[in-house]
Formats: C-alpha cells, structure tokens, sequence
C-alpha cells in the first residue's frame, strides 16, 4: 500500500520539530497479527533524519504518537522537563553528540523504571546480554520492519510498565 503521509513528530519546540512529505510505502496492517498501540507517548532518538522519520510513521501507523529527536542532547531535556510524559524510549547508540548508552543512563537517573530500546545495525554484534548490560531493556535489529517494531514496542511497554 503507498500512500501519501504528513508526519509531524512533536519534539516540543520548533527547532526540534520534524515535518516531512514524501511516499511512504508500508505493509498494509492486519490488527490480528501485530500489535496495536493507543496512543502511548514514544521518545524517539536518531541523528539520522531519513530513518527518524522512517521509524515514526511506523509507529504512528501502529497507534503511537512519536515525538522525534535527532540530537540525543534535545531529547534528554525534553525528558528532563517532563519525564512521566513518555511511555517508552528508542534510541540509537552511535549519534552525534552523545552516544545511546550515555542517554539510557541519563534517562534511568531520571526514571529509573522507563523501558528503553536500543535500535542498531549491529545488534548481532551487540547481543541481547550487552546491550542489558548498558543500560538497554531491549534490542530491535535496523533496518525496521514493522513487525518487529510492532513486537518490541509492545513488550516493552508491557514487560516494563512502571
């Protein structure tokens, strides 16, 4: 299914704000086979805006509201300001300015209980052991595909709830 999207990730301020139009080609959703969301609050942290606005229209389409960050520093005082606001992190681990682990840590000192996802390219060399052993609740491999965004969201929001 193709169709055309406005994403609009709300980051709190204008500088952080992320408004894309382009083709958005997704699988089409069957409710029966991946998990739905209903609104929950997700931070979402990549310094590299293509796959920052891939991953949000996919958890939009899921029934999240994405508020996107590409500067790991932006995220962190959005979520210093109001850290009850979020249900759920996905971050990055290599990014400009600040590394994912180093944003998990500031994150957990914050609110220790928020699940956090590590999303990387590298997870095969990551593994699951490490990436807990970073800080990381769990491990979701790039590049996304919706099912397993679909899956790792859910468990992370259900397996972790605070």
């Amino acid at each position: 299914m193709s169709s055309t999207e406005l994403i609009t990730c709300d980051a709190g301020s204008e500088s952080a704000r992320l408004e894309v139009q382009e083709e958005i080609i997704v699988p089409p959703l069957n409710p029966r086979s991946l998990h739905q969301g209903s609104g929950q609050e997700i931070l979402l942290i990549d310094d590299e805006p293509t796959i920052l606005q891939i991953a949000a229209a996919m958890l939009k389409r899921l029934g999240y509201v994405p508020s996107c960050f590409e500067s790991p520093e932006e995220a962190v005082e959005a979520f210093r300001a109001n850290p009850d606001h979020y249900h759920l992190v996905i971050t990055d681990m290599t990014m400009t300015g600040m590394r994912g682990d180093e944003v998990a840590a500031i994150l957990r000192s914050l609110r220790p209980g928020i699940p956090i996802i590590l999303a990387t390219g590298y997870g095969s060399t990551i593994g699951d052991e490490n990436a807990s052993q970073m800080g990381f609740d769990l491990l979701l491999a790039k590049p996304y595909l919706m099912p397993s965004l679909a899956e790792c969201v859910a468990e992370g929001l259900q397996k972790y709830r605070v």
